[in-house]
């Protein structure tokens, strides 16, 4: 039996219609271009696929080898969405598989193919699992955290029932901060005395529809920027999904931007009241807010939304708060700090030298609000 192996054949994907020389294919883009796939179309193609007596079998091999990265953008996102759909049905096999082998209530998944977020918002509404737990850092590295906790808990060093926090980086003192801010002479900036007069401030800038680099305590494990290390903005005006693309992140018009909501308010939001701090599901966007937040709305109506509360992330969720109150909408844009060709930013001399290069109008680091000259 070939090994049945849906990450490597989500990458054969990747290599395939995103890729270039610069760049390592990200499989998030061809999640984001799986959804302007032609759903009828991609019914009719066979699958890659099979299960034989011993289990499931997936072929590694391209599908439409024809389609490359440099082909028509509806023939891209077709063949995008025949992968999505092997993704999504060949999970959900070894979802349904492990249900019945246990039959436990409770799952805990990690690994790179749950970064997929269709796939758990699939699992999710199966109804096979009472309670279902997302990792954070949904890559290897989020399985070999898990048998240091299962250590733990077995040793009783851990209450089950806390919270993971995922800002496990480490924090940088105001004055660190300071030190760099005011050795550039490209900047000015302001510092409050607390948070409420600061996200009071910035959720006044949003409202303006400012770009806003958020910097703020250690940041976060796995490849979510979870309100610690995130670029903000208004999710109210249409235009803001390709500025941010566009001018910022230099990257694909085609990919989605994520809504950090206040979590008691997200089920008027959302077809799906899941806890989702960490990022990690998709849900459908209800009617009546589409056109309330059409810069964090997918093309399919969709958004992998952030649910956030003052346990998760007490000034993350102030900001959202304060936003809501000016405008009524408990929900910000989010993404990661970075530009094309960077990792998430670390050290304040990263943000600022981020913030310099990209289209940010304000860097927030702590409670220093930072201006460009």
């Amino acid at each position: 039996m070939d090994e049945a192996s849906i990450g490597l054949m989500y990458d054969i994907a990747a290599w395939q219609l995103v890729s270039n020389h610069k760049n390592w294919p990200s499989a998030g883009k061809v999640m984001g271009l799986a959804s302007y796939a032609e759903k009828e179309w991609v019914n009719q193609q066979e699958k890659n696929y099979y299960i034989d007596s011993e289990g499931l079998v997936i072929p590694h091999r391209q599908l439409h080898s024809e389609v490359n990265k440099d082909s028509d953008f509806q023939d891209k996102a077709n063949v995008a969405g025949v992968y999505q759909r092997e993704q999504e049905e060949t999970t959900m096999f070894l979802i349904e598989k492990s249900k019945k082998l246990t039959d436990v209530e409770n799952l805990c998944v990690a690994g790179g193919s749950f970064l997929n977020c269709n796939t758990n918002y699939n699992i999710l509404k199966s109804g096979l699992y009472k309670n279902v737990h997302l990792f954070p850092p949904l890559d290897d590295s989020g399985v070999s955290l898990g048998c240091a906790l299962w250590g733990a808990f077995k040793y009783d060093k851990l209450n089950r029932k806390d919270f993971f926090n995922p800002y496990l980086g480490r924090p940088y003192s105001d004055i660190e901060i300071f030190n760099v801010i005011s050795r550039s002479d490209k900047v000015v900036y302001d510092e409050y005395n607390n948070d409420s007069l600061l996200t009071k401030k910035v959720a006044q800038l949003l409202n303006q529809d400012k770009v806003i680099g958020w910097y703020q305590g250690g940041a976060e494990i796995g490849p979510r920027a979870l309100g610690n290390r995130s670029i903000l903005a208004s999710p109210k005006p249409d235009w803001m999904r390709d500025h941010i693309n566009n001018d910022v992140k230099l990257r694909e018009w085609y990919r989605p931007f994520a809504p950090a909501v206040l979590f008691e308010r997200q089920s008027e939001i959302f077809d799906l009241d899941y806890f989702s701090p960490y990022m990690l599901v998709t849900a459908q966007v209800n009617e009546e807010w589409r056109d309330k937040i059409p810069a964090v709305t997918h093309h399919d109506n969709t958004a992998r939304f952030q649910s956030v509360t003052k346990q998760t992330n007490s000034k993350f969720y102030k900001l959202i708060k304060e936003f809501d109150n000016l405008t009524g909408i408990p929900v910000l844009l989010n993404t990661s700090f970075n530009g094309p060709t960077e990792p998430i930013v670390e050290t304040p001399e990263d943000a600022l030298k981020s913030f310099l290069e990209l289209d940010i109008d304000i860097l927030v680091m702590d409670n220093f609000v930072i201006r460009k000259k």
